[in-house]
């Protein structure tokens, strides 16, 4: 891994303070067959393979249902971070020793964040088209006082 370049008598000073440890490198995101691996990481590495598709995503979730409703917060973070889910997964780092996350839950909470997202961008975007708040409300399949709220800017964050 060093290139030790300079006077032979230097290399070999320096070759005796650098250790020459094997490393064995894993490409996370393309283990083939996770269940190798007998602890998180096999659950860590199935996710990584579901990533891009989120019907395979689901369904790798319901099959392992019983795992991630009480993962802990450690597991929970290298999740977070494979995948790259920074923006819309709560950083938990802080969280006491011992603490167990429904992952099921979040997941299922950002899932609805994001439609209810989507259901207040497509009532603004009619509503700019000149379409009544009452077609709004049906086609987005909400309250038309909760399109009024989204339209006038009164909503809580989504």
């Amino acid at each position: 891994m060093f290139h030790l370049e300079g006077e032979l008598e230097d290399r070999e000073f320096l070759q005796n303070l650098i250790p020459n440890y094997r490393i064995n490198l894993l490409d996370a995101g393309n283990v083939e067959t996770p269940k190798r691996f007998h602890s998180d990481l096999q659950q860590i590495f199935g996710m990584l393979k579901c990533r891009g598709d989120k019907n395979a995503m689901r369904k790798y979730l319901h099959q392992n249902r019983q795992y991630f409703e009480a993962i802990d917060v450690e597991t929970y973070q290298a999740v977070r971070e494979f995948m790259h889910s920074e923006r819309v997964m709560k950083d938990m780092k802080n969280s006491r020793k011992g603490t167990r996350i429904n992952m099921c839950k979040a997941l299922e909470d950002i899932y609805e964040e994001g439609r209810e997202e989507g259901r207040r961008e497509t009532a603004i975007n009619l509503s700019e088209l000149g379409v009544p708040v009452e077609t709004i409300a049906s086609a987005v399949k909400v309250s038309v006082k909760e399109v009024q709220e989204w339209l006038t800017g009164n909503a809580g964050p989504v």
